[in-house]
């Protein structure tokens, strides 16, 4: 090893020591997440790193800088940056569901660990010095090539350097309330260009599904072949032997001395009048998941089992807003639900969730607020890399 002209086995070499070192700077140094630097430090560092890349691929004549372009390096430093990706896939990404020596190591927080930052680096180096090398000789056959590696390169340098940018947070409003002032992971406070006033928060649920406990111990019983029976009124369905009618559906109810009445004002639950029957057994009662304002109403079948409804989940939820744009003093009303969030002063700004205490009732909501100004670019990336792979499409089908 280590003579000229470097192959795989150096590749290969390189590139593992260069994730074990980062590994044993995490048991070093203590674990503490790699900070890279942000705007404007960040895109000082890529120009000149670009420029580096264009000097020494153009004037430096090396065996080392030689090396950086081959595909000996190319695949050895994409296969050990991939091994890393997958590890990362298939360990949990929080350290405190893995042991504390891997967890030492960075294995739990990878994308911000020594180990992926040498090898991130090593990486978009040999694609780089790759790169250039193939520009000096650039012709139409080529266009395929540079947008793939190109793209790659892109995608790879942005997204780490610019992370440092990325400020993602969060913020609860009560409705009727303004708030100009949202929270990193950290808690740290952050002033915002824009109020948000909370006017309506409204959620739909699906229907909820009947549920047996045992009477001993209290745990609920699953029929593993049917699952859940969605709660529907005039629907009839067997559970563990008895026969139970939806009589009666209600999904707006409050409850009076036992007796539940349609009501859609504040606090209203779910509720169902059952008729249950095995042999010659007949239960009947209401049943009820409650809510913040009401019990769970459960009904006995016989000694062994309770039955009642699970508390039905959230389908929906949108919040009304009217957002306060400064120092232009622009108004906007905006509707913001999930999957649809809307963009604010280079915010986007998500439905993130609500009080679940007081479910379709809930007075508060949760938003999630993200800027990434690096993200365009990042997008670029991906765009070269889809063109590069039509390219490539079509050249062959034109060829055959």
């Amino acid at each position: 090893m280590w003579r000229e002209p470097w192959d795989y086995k150096e590749g290969f070499t390189i590139a593992i020591v260069l994730v074990v070192l980062g590994f044993i700077m995490e048991l070093i140094i203590g674990n503490n997440s790699v900070r890279l630097p942000s705007w404007p430090t960040n895109f000082i560092i890529l120009i000149f790193f670009i420029a580096y890349l264009v000097y020494t691929a153009n004037f430096v004549k090396h065996h080392i800088i030689r090396f950086f372009s081959t595909t000996a390096a190319a695949i050895s430093s994409t296969v050990v940056f991939t091994a890393l990706i997958l590890i990362m896939g298939f360990v949990p990404q929080d350290e405190t569901r893995i042991p504390d020596f891997v967890a030492r190591l960075g294995i739990g927080s990878i994308k911000s660990s020594y180990a992926y930052l040498f090898s991130s680096l090593y990486l978009i180096t040999v694609l780089g010095f790759t790169i250039v090398k193939r520009l000096k000789n650039f012709n139409l056959r080529n266009i395929a090539f540079f947008l793939n590696h190109a793209g790659l390169w892109i995608i790879l340098a942005t997204a780490s350097l610019g992370s440092s940018d990325m400020v993602r947070l969060r913020m609860q409003i009560d409705e009727g309330q303004t708030a100009m002032v949202a929270m990193d992971q950290y808690s740290n406070q952050y002033q915002l260009p824009f109020g948000i006033q909370l006017l309506d928060f409204k959620l739909t649920e699906y229907p909820p599904n009947l549920i047996l406990y045992s009477s001993k111990d209290g745990k609920p019983v699953y029929e593993k072949e049917k699952g859940l029976e969605e709660v529907e009124e005039g629907k009839s369905f067997n559970v563990e032997g008895w026969t139970v009618t939806i009589d009666e559906f209600l999904p707006m109810a409050k409850m009076k001395e036992d007796l539940f009445y349609k009501d859609t004002t504040l606090g209203a639950t779910h509720a169902a009048y059952i008729t249950a029957i095995k042999d010659t057994d007949t239960v009947k009662g209401w049943i009820s998941p409650g809510n913040a304002f009401f019990k769970i109403i459960y009904l006995p079948l016989g000694d062994q089992y309770d039955i009642t409804m699970t508390y039905p989940m959230a389908k929906e939820y949108e919040s009304e807003v009217k957002i306060f744009i400064m120092p232009e003093g622009e108004v906007r009303k905006e509707k913001i639900s999930v999957n649809k969030p809307i963009k604010v002063k280079g915010y986007k700004i998500y439905q993130s969730g609500y009080d679940d205490v007081m479910g379709r009732w809930s007075f508060i909501s949760g938003f999630e607020l993200i800027r990434d100004p690096w993200l365009p670019v990042v997008y670029t990336g991906f765009f070269m890399v889809l063109l590069g792979a039509l390219y490539l499409l079509w050249t062959g089908k034109k060829q055959s």
